[in-house]
């Protein structure tokens, strides 16, 4: 009574009937045999689903869903099932089962019976194509309404480093040097970067990587090689050999990476026999007499101004 007081006349006499006999019993007839309780269910739910919509006008994702849990949820927007509306329940069941063969899920045997997948394709083929066309035209006039795009950016990256700090830098379209020390500078670059915007070699791109990720987890802009995380860092970069040329000191000198070790040895004092004094020296035995770095990882390395030196051997 509600319903018909909702739609007026629009509202059939008995909506889920066909020819004025019930659906379920237009089934059985078919069948030639009675439904068992799962399948009278539904054909129950088929008619909840078309009740409503002869009231609603609209079908969703969440009505196809108690057909057939597999179908996904996607958006609580009416959906699109037909290129005009089905005027009876078997109409409107041919149209659903069609939309469940397009998404390759199945539904149940029995409902072979009243479903006629060939006829609903050549109502659906003219429509299906009508939308496809319409959609790619939509395609093109978004690429034409997009604003030009700017050309990618050239660029290189490099470390530059002392006894205490490193820091990265960044030179775009072989203009000058430019050192990443504040945040907005390193988010637009991390903005570029994401939208492949950046044109670099892989040396380059080790890099920032690195470096992004450094700054992600530590929050440092620079390596303060006064902390553990910044020497470990050198420590990685350093252990890359392709990496040659690309960390430099303050005089742009980049950074030789030998293989010989330095030792320490242990010398006495000629002044005072009682003490004695740690020295460091090259393979040669040469003195190292500037300061080194410790930069801790798996295999420790000292790094000088100019040099990186394996870990040490005790002599």
């Amino acid at each position: 009574m509600m319903e018909r007081m909702h739609r007026g006349e629009d509202l059939p006499e008995s909506p889920n009937e066909f020819d004025d006999t019930p659906v379920i019993d237009l089934i059985e007839e078919k069948l030639d045999r009675e439904l068992d309780d799962k399948e009278a269910d539904f054909v129950s739910k088929v008619e909840k689903r078309y009740r409503r919509y002869v009231i609603e006008g609209e079908i969703h994702d969440h009505d196809m869903v108690r057909l057939n849990p597999r179908w996904e949820i996607v958006s609580y927007d009416p959906l699109e099932l037909w290129p005009m509306p089905p005027g009876d329940i078997l109409e409107f069941w041919n149209y659903l089962a069609y939309a469940f063969y397009k998404k390759k899920l199945p539904f149940p045997d029995f409902m072979n019976a009243v479903t006629d997948l060939e006829a609903v394709q050549k109502k659906m083929k003219d429509w299906e194509k009508e939308r496809e066309i319409a959609e790619w035209y939509d395609r093109i006039e978004d690429v034409n309404e997009r604003p030009p795009q700017e050309k990618p950016i050239k660029s290189e990256f490099r470390i530059v480093s002392t006894m205490n700090e490193a820091r990265v830098e960044i030179r775009e379209n072989e203009g000058e040097w430019f050192a990443l020390r504040e945040k907005n500078d390193i988010e637009r670059v991390a903005g570029l970067f994401s939208s492949a915007a950046l044109r670099m070699d892989a040396q380059s791109q080790v890099i920032w990587e690195h470096y992004h990720a450094f700054y992600k987890e530590e929050g440092a802009a620079t390596m303060d090689l006064d902390t553990e995380p910044a020497c470990r860092f050198m420590n990685r970069l350093f252990r890359q050999p392709a990496l040659k040329g690309y960390i430099v000191n303050l005089d742009e000198k980049y950074y030789k990476v030998v293989k010989d070790k330095l030792s320490w040895v242990c010398e006495d004092d000629p002044y005072y026999p009682d003490n004695f004094a740690l020295q460091l020296v090259t393979k040669e035995g040469v003195n190292v007499s500037h300061s080194v770095r410790l930069l801790p990882g798996r295999e420790e390395l000292y790094q000088s101004d100019e040099t990186v030196f394996p870990a040490l051997r005790v002599g």
